[in-house]
């Protein structure tokens, strides 16, 4: 009886003894599995702190694949120099050595001395002046026995012919001009080749017959004469006057398109001289070198072709040599308003068949 009991005891004895048993196997397991490290794979853990971020020392560098901030990226950018960091250099590169050689002479070319030069020489300055970034520094000199002086202006890239003065003479007006230095085609002073400037006596003058007018011309090559002592125009090859006309172009010649055109001009009785010099005042007409006729042959072939002249320059003796006089003339194959051509003329001629043009 006791024996039987005891059996059922012992049973359950032993299966809570088993239960715990199981308990602590899988637990222990549970811990060793948390303590092992995980498996790898393609996700980047932070390190905890900045040294566990740094390579060994002699680890190979690696690319970064992190994309500069926006900050970042202004800081590493070049940054603009200002106007005033340019300034300096700008300035510097204007400024150069000014030396100018100059020659005066009269209305007959013999040299002139005693001549004030009055000239300004322009620099420019980094800092501004209540005028600007350039100043004008005065300078003179006085021409000698050969009509020669010098100018030595220091610094800058330009310089201007003020004033020519000397008491009973008048400096020609296209003579007060300027000069660069830093320009394209800039000044190269030379003191075997000075600038020459021509003065004239103040009674050195001739009455004169002036005038300026705009002709329509038909371009079909019809000539035309131009009086200058009235400003009259006629339709004649045969007409009294100073100058004969003509401009020839294609009927069918149409605006925006090229073509071939011709314009001649012949003196009456008398010849032509070009005046290729721009800078001359043309006050006295030459002796001799003259040609009855110029011609201007206008081909669409060309690159430089125009449908104008362009301003032209010349000295014009007429009738006989009674009559010289200096002529400035624009002429134009085709005009939009009417289709016609232009002749634009302005003259200057002394009658009394004297070469004085002033």
């Amino acid at each position: 009886m006791t024996e039987q009991r005891k059996s059922p005891r012992m049973a359950i004895v032993a299966a809570a003894v088993l239960l715990l048993a199981v308990t602590l196997f899988f637990a222990l397991r549970s811990h060793q599995r948390q303590a092992e490290p995980p498996p790898e794979s393609n996700t980047v853990t932070a390190p905890a702190s900045e040294e566990a971020a740094l390579p060994p020392a002699n680890a190979p560098a690696q690319p970064s694949a992190t994309v500069p901030s926006a900050a970042a990226s202004r800081a590493s950018a070049p940054v603009p120099r200002s106007r005033a960091e340019k300034l300096p250099g700008a300035v510097e590169a204007m400024n150069v050595p000014v030396v100018f050689f100059g020659k005066v002479v009269d209305q007959d070319n013999a040299p002139l001395a005693g001549v004030k030069v009055r000239a300004s020489v322009r620099s420019w300055h980094v800092i501004a002046t209540p005028d600007g970034d350039a100043t004008f520094a005065p300078y003179e000199a006085v021409s000698g026995s050969d009509g020669s002086f010098q100018i030595d202006g220091g610094r800058g890239n330009a310089l201007t012919i003020e004033a020519l003065e000397k008491d009973g003479y008048e400096p020609e007006p296209k003579a007060l001009q300027g000069f660069g230095y830093t320009t394209s085609d800039p000044l190269r002073p030379d003191p075997n080749n000075p600038v020459v400037f021509r003065m004239w006596k103040a009674e050195a003058k001739a009455q004169l017959v002036t005038g300026s007018k705009r002709f329509s011309l038909i371009p079909d090559g019809r000539t035309y004469t131009i009086d200058l002592a009235t400003g009259a125009i006629s339709e004649s090859a045969t007409a009294e006057g100073d100058l004969r006309v003509s401009i020839r172009r294609p009927e069918t010649a149409a605006w925006g398109q090229r073509y071939d055109w011709t314009l001649a001009v012949q003196a009456v009785n008398g010849g032509l001289v070009e005046e290729a010099d721009g800078s001359s005042a043309m006050f006295r007409a030459p002796e001799d070198g003259y040609t009855n006729n110029w011609r201007l042959d206008a081909k669409a072939a060309d690159e430089s072709w125009s449908y104008g002249t362009g301003l032209k320059r010349f000295y014009v003796k007429s009738r006989g040599g009674r009559n010289y006089g200096r002529l400035e003339l624009e002429a134009y194959a085709y005009y939009l308003q009417n289709k016609q051509g232009r002749f634009n003329l302005t003259w200057a001629m002394n009658p009394a068949g004297d070469r004085l043009l002033r």
